[in-house]
């Protein structure tokens, strides 16, 4: 709360824009002293028409304190302005006094500096511990000013991403450099209209879903001051039936489970620089698709839940810096047939052609599929990159065990791939089959040689000190 009390013109100026596209709601905020739950959501809103300015809370909050306007506000849930204007003067009076003031400590003048457009949408929440104010600590304006902002371009090489993607995602250099060049471009957009839209065909196990797992903190430790990029899987498998999709976008009022969050709209205004991996989709209720049609399209989510507390109009959520990928096994072993026969393995529109005519004849929504601005087909694994896989597997299957692995034998390497599932499983059973073999000598290692980096050996599978790490 204290930070619209604070808060700047400019940021004032944000969020009136955005309170008459849409409700503005903010979660876990700190009430003033003798109000009983100590935090709830707030929101603003703007009548287009009218021009009305409504001030929302949580409707039913106890307050014990000397404003008779602040406890009729709690009490019903809504306080109405003439304009945006009065509910501003409103905050910064009324409701600033009921807040206990921090006289800040004795020093120099704190210098001016200019006003900063603060992100308020995504303004985060305080946590429940955090009961004192902290106006007095800092001069927050420069903390700010120096903080990336959401709303702003982010400047990452192509080829830097590239290469961060090549050290976690092994034999797909192909896809991942295609990947790197189209989001390096949707980052440098300083207005962009849609979220980028991914999606990865290719047999399972091959790397697809590994990708958009390693792709946020890849984005997260190129940026410039460490811009955070959140990670949000959706198994679309769990969405085959109609009733389940009300968990992805909130479910309409009188229905079971209006008043419950909604994941997907709720991680994206937690921070819409958000990569949301939709796995199988070909396995999802045709209800997602619809529901996505609107994001593709110009960047915005519309939920059926009501827009803030009272309203009964479905609220809206801007995705357009998000990052949407896709990932599906449909038909694979046929489109990477064509591309062979066609030799359209540098082609990326080739490729999107035959990815495109292929998933039409498999029956997604021809819709979906027009709205996808990037294909990327991943192949299947050749043996230098399985036998690759198996090392990082090793190595990290022995970590869990407590084991540092400095060197293994290529015995060990041929034993496992002699062993291994065929191509049609991909690598995903690997670590697994590590597990089986080498388990019980990494539990005899983390035993036997603790805080010792080992050799790891075949026949019989071993780990002993290694003298030249």
């Amino acid at each position: 709360m204290l930070q619209f009390i604070r808060g700047s013109n400019a940021a004032f100026v944000e969020l009136e824009q955005r309170a008459q596209r849409a409700c503005v709601t903010f979660s876990d905020q700190q009430m003033p002293f003798g109000t009983t739950p100590e935090f709830a959501r707030i929101g603003f809103e703007i009548d287009q028409n009218t021009g009305e300015a409504l001030l929302l809370i949580d409707k039913g909050l106890q307050y014990r304190g000397p404003s008779s306007e602040v406890r009729e506000w709690m009490a019903s849930g809504t306080k109405h302005f003439r304009s945006f204007v009065q509910l501003r003067q409103w905050m910064h009076t009324e409701l600033a006094s009921v807040f206990n003031p921090v006289t800040p400590p004795a020093g120099p003048p704190i210098p001016t500096v200019p006003a900063v457009t603060l992100p308020i949408p995504y303004v985060p929440s305080v946590p429940a511990h955090l009961t004192q104010d902290t106006a007095h600590l800092t001069r927050m304006d420069e903390v700010l000013r120096n903080m990336p902002d959401q709303g702003q371009a982010l400047h990452i090489a192509s080829d830097a991403l590239f290469q961060e993607l090549k050290h976690h995602v092994i034999g797909q250099d192909a896809a991942l450099l295609h990947l790197a060049q189209r989001i390096s471009r949707h980052l440098a957009r300083h207005t962009p209209s849609h979220p980028a839209t991914v999606l990865a065909l290719g047999p399972t196990g091959v790397g697809k879903t590994h990708t958009a797992e390693v792709l946020a903190p890849a984005l997260r430790a190129l940026s410039p001051g460490g811009t955070s990029y959140n990670y949000l899987r959706l198994d679309m498998p769990e969405y085959q039936e109609r009733y389940r999709v009300s968990q992805l976008f909130g479910a309409p009022p009188g229905y079971i489970g209006h008043d419950e969050g909604s994941q997907l709209l709720d991680t994206l205004i937690t921070n819409p620089r958000t990569v949301v991996l939709f796995d199988e989709i070909e396995k999802a209720h045709p209800d997602v698709f619809q529901s996505l049609m609107n994001a593709m399209d110009v960047g915005r989510l519309t939920s059926p839940r009501p827009r803030t507390i009272g309203s009964g109009q479905g609220r809206e959520v801007d995705c357009r810096s998000a990052i949407f990928m896709f990932t599906s096994n449909l038909d694979a072993s046929a489109i990477l047939g064509d591309i062979e026969r066609q030799n359209a393995q540098s082609h990326p529109t080739k490729i999107e052609e035959i990815c495109r005519s292929h998933l039409r004849t498999q029956g997604i929504a021809p819709e979906l599929i027009g709205r996808m601005n990037t294909f990327l087909v991943f192949q299947p694994l050749a043996r230098q990159a399985r036998a690759e896989i198996f090392l990082l597997s090793i190595v990290h299957v022995a970590r869990e065990y407590g084991v540092s692995v400095a060197f293994i034998e290529p015995e060990v390497v041929t034993k496992l791939l002699e062993n291994a599932q065929g191509e049609d499983f991909g690598a995903r059973p690997d670590r697994n089959l590590v597990d089986d073999l080498l388990g019980t000598a990494f539990q005899e290692a983390a035993r036997t040689y603790p805080n010792m980096a080992v050799k790891v050996s075949a026949s019989p599978f071993e780990c002993t000190p290694y003298d030249n790490y």
